[in-house]
């Protein structure tokens, strides 16, 4: 499971690699590593749970990964109740924040599994995807991603359009975490996405036939503007300017 972990995060998979890893049987023995007790998976959570976020991203993997038994254990480490929870900090460093990833691979789970998986994943997770983002889009380089553990407390590199996709399963399948994001600067981020005054990812994504950030936040726009109510009349009606001209 480590070696498999291990793999999955270092390299970028594709929807085709990630379901062929599926089908080698790795979601049950990432399964296993996950509920092992602490004191035996505290060395290979910090692998594990991010290899399972880079399969949930794909739909075509959610069969295999719900097959598995993942959703519940993934709900179980979102909410700080896995007994292996808590990975500690290494001296001067960030103690990895597992819970967070573990919402992540939830969210992206819910684009097939709905309502039901997006309710599993905490409120307080969509302040803090879209600090994440925030945070992604203005970061310089990838050394200093990796070097500062942007991601979550772990050294790994991450594209802005992995953390926009979680928000965006959110948002669309539910009402109280698409509330949630209009108290956050997420309408402004996507705003800037469309007018293009802040940076997408597509020299990053468009190799591997992944959509870019920019692509996500036309969905996402219209997703935050279906929830009536939400939102000051002027933000609202600012992502309205922004959306019009993707629109076509």
């Amino acid at each position: 499971a480590a070696a498999a972990a291990a793999t999955l995060r270092s390299i970028s998979v594709t929807p085709a690699a990630a379901l062929s890893a599926c089908e080698a049987g790795v979601p049950s023995a990432l399964a296993e590593a996950l509920q092992r007790p602490a004191v035996t998976a505290g060395p290979v959570i910090a692998w594990a749970m991010p290899a399972v976020a880079r399969l949930a991203q794909h739909r075509e993997t959610h069969g295999r990964l719900t097959a598995a038994g993942l959703p519940r254990i993934l709900e179980a480490f979102a909410h700080d109740r896995a007994a292996a929870s808590k990975v500690p900090a290494r001296e001067g460093q960030p103690a990895p924040r597992i819970n967070l990833v573990a919402a992540m691979a939830l969210a992206f789970l819910s684009e097939t599994g709905g309502p039901d998986i997006a309710s599993r994943v905490p409120l307080r997770t969509v302040p803090e995807l879209v600090a994440l983002l925030q945070k992604r889009i203005f970061a310089a380089n990838a050394e200093e991603i990796v070097q500062s553990r942007l991601f979550c407390g772990l050294p790994l590199y991450f594209r802005s359009r992995f953390v926009l996709q979680t928000i965006l399963r959110l948002v669309e399948q539910s009402g109280a975490h698409c509330a949630t994001a209009w108290r956050t600067p997420l309408p402004e981020l996507v705003s800037g996405l469309l007018e293009g005054e802040l940076p997408s990812d597509a020299e990053e994504n468009k190799p591997f036939g992944s959509p870019e950030a920019l692509d996500l936040a036309l969905p996402c726009a219209e997703a935050l503007l279906k929830a009536e109510g939400a939102g000051s009349p002027e933000s609202r009606g600012s992502l309205e300017v922004a959306l019009r001209p993707a629109r076509g």
